[in-house]
């Protein structure tokens, strides 16, 4: 985890919102729904310091069982420390880095994850977007 579960206080409707926006309405009161949608993206955004990491660290947390093609945290915050959280990313994944420099070794994580179905994975301190880019 990025941050401590005790830290994260008064988010549960935040969370429930998460929840029902990747697993469909009424997730959360349901239990655990069987399939995950097709594709879905959510993005979280806002000031510094407000709790942005433990927020997606405690839903990571939480339902990380129905993601059983992995969890995968990036540091995006630069080029460099992106560059090495996909190395560890791909060695948690049992995949070898091309040697060939951060666009190979991205272009070897994303067949990876393009070829799994329940896969969540986080990207924190994206200030700039442009180092996704890359």
């Amino acid at each position: 985890n990025l941050h401590d579960d005790k830290t994260l206080c008064g988010r549960q409707r935040e969370l429930d919102r998460i929840v029902d926006a990747f697993w469909g309405k009424n997730a959360t009161s349901l239990g655990i729904q069987t399939e995950i949608l097709e594709f879905c993206l959510q993005v979280i955004t806002g000031l510094g310091g407000i709790g942005k990491s433990a927020f997606t660290a405690k839903y990571a947390s939480l339902w990380k069982k129905m993601y059983g093609d992995g969890v995968f945290y990036f540091n995006a915050e630069s080029v460099a420390s992106l560059n090495i959280s996909i190395r560890k990313n791909l060695r948690r994944a049992s995949l070898r880095s091309s040697g060939g420099g951060l666009f190979d070794d991205n272009e070897i994580f994303l067949q990876y994850v393009y070829s799994k179905t329940k896969v969540l994975l986080l990207y924190d301190g994206a200030d700039d977007l442009s180092v996704l880019e890359k």
